[in-house]
């Protein structure tokens, strides 16, 4: 085959098609701002760098430094490729003069939380080594948090955060990100991971500053439930009291006072839940007899007939046509004692009979 192939082809050396692309490479350079060059070297562009020729590319940036020496963001973008690429010696040299130059910035902070990710990670996860360096890599998380206002970064140094195993780094990231955005994604990711990682505190902190905030229900049903896993059921029954006064939904309303109920049942404070059951009816529409019915039980369940009877004579006459409240009302009536309102319910079921 090889006889056949015409020689006066010009076959083009490796360094002449790099020649070729450096200089394309600087002309492309002075047509583009500096400012292009600084988007492109970005954490949000990385993934851009990554579908390149990243030795080319090396060659390319070396070049472009040489031309241009102070160009910052040509220089953090060829440490991060020497980083992609694994050559740690010429990330650290290049390092060293970026330091140089510009002193200790975000930048050069970032770029050293590289090299050691790069370091810690070829080492196995029992290694001493690994460990050491996954400290130093918390450490610059936490200056970066503190450092940074952006969105992005701090979502970055969350993740990770949770990448290195450190859990108080990514919350304290998170926690950040709801203070500066002040959003309700923010506001449910954080209190999921505080929860996740047992923070419970910091959990109920945040759900109630997002459940006064938003009036979500999400946020009252978890504290709430953070609160039954606490076994603090007086704060679960005082933080419903005080969500039901907010302007959040009726049917949400009711779904906590429903709740509100329940935990009184269990703690043996039968006259609490029997409050929040006729402050269902109240607020309720089609279902104002079965809460009515619900208090009358729950009284009754915890010998406090006396109490009964007061509600039916408050409410018990609106229903009256109703046959099954009338009866419960009738042997309530009957088990105090009460035979002039057994005598009165008696009538108007008679009467409803006919």
């Amino acid at each position: 085959m090889s006889g056949n192939v015409d020689k006066s082809i010009r076959i083009f050396s490796l360094w002449e098609i790099l020649g070729f692309g450096i200089a394309v490479v600087l002309v492309l350079f002075l047509l583009y701002p500096e400012d292009k060059l600084k988007k492109y070297s970005e954490i949000s562009y990385y993934k851009k760098l990554e579908e390149e020729n990243l030795f080319l590319s090396i060659k390319y940036l070396e070049e472009i430094i040489k031309k241009y020496p102070d160009m910052k963001n040509a220089r953090i973008l060829l440490i991060y490729k020497y980083i992609q690429t694994g050559q740690m010696e010429n990330a650290r040299k290049a390092l060293e003069d970026y330091e140089k130059i510009y002193g200790k910035d975000s930048s050069l902070l970032l770029l050293k939380y590289e090299i050691l990710k790069k370091e810690a990670f070829s080492y196995p996860e029992s290694s001493e080594k690994r460990k050491v360096l996954l400290k130093k890599m918390g450490r610059i998380l936490l200056e970066e948090i503190n450092r940074f206002e952006d969105p992005e970064f701090l979502n970055y140094f969350y993740k990770q955060a949770v990448l290195i195993g450190r859990d108080d780094v990514a919350l304290k990231a998170l926690l950040k990100l709801v203070k500066i955005t002040d959003k309700k994604e923010w506001y449910k990711k954080a209190i999921k991971f505080a929860i996740s990682t047992k923070n419970r505190d910091v959990a109920l902190k945040l759900l109630k500053q997002g459940f006064f905030k938003f009036h979500d229900i999400f946020y009252a049903e978890k504290i709430i439930q953070l609160y039954l896993w606490k076994k603090e059921y007086r704060k679960a029954v005082s933080f419903i009291k005080e969500a039901v006064r907010q302007n959040i939904p009726p049917e949400n309303k009711i779904l906590l006072l429903e709740k509100g109920a329940e935990i009184s049942i269990w703690t043996g404070r039968y006259r609490e839940a029997a409050k929040f059951y006729i402050e269902a009816m109240r607020i309720s529409k089609n279902r104002k007899s079965e809460f009515f019915v619900k208090a009358l039980k729950t009284l009754r369940s915890g010998n406090r007939l006396k109490e009964a009877v007061k509600l039916i004579k408050k409410y018990g006459y609106r229903f009256i046509e109703n046959r099954r409240v009338s009866k419960l009302m009738l042997k309530i009536a009957l088990e105090t004692g009460d035979l002039e309102l057994a005598r009165k319910i008696s009538l108007k079921l008679l009467t409803g009979e006919r």
